[in-house]
């Protein structure tokens, strides 16, 4: 999108505080993609960072449920 900066904002109209692109002219914008190729190295890359976000927020559900019973001293944690 960056690559295309011109062309975006040369079919915007200007709106009272930022230019508009209607949702016509946007449906006419090229968008390249990549190969299988390409397209397999990226998941690949970004496959153990959406299994670690995952886990990340099923331990924070966890731990915001255990939360309220640590505070009230329903629940005790040894050190």
């Amino acid at each position: 999108m960056k690559s295309s900066y011109n062309l975006l904002h040369a079919m915007a109209s200007a709106g009272t505080a930022t230019l508009n692109l209607n949702t016509g002219n946007f449906s006419k914008i090229e968008i390249p993609l990549p190969d299988e190729i390409i397209l397999q190295g990226f998941h690949n890359e970004v496959e153990p960072l959406f299994d670690k976000i995952y886990k990340n927020q099923t331990q924070i559900r966890t731990l915001e449920s255990l939360l309220p019973k640590l505070m009230s001293g329903e629940i005790r944690v040894k050190f």
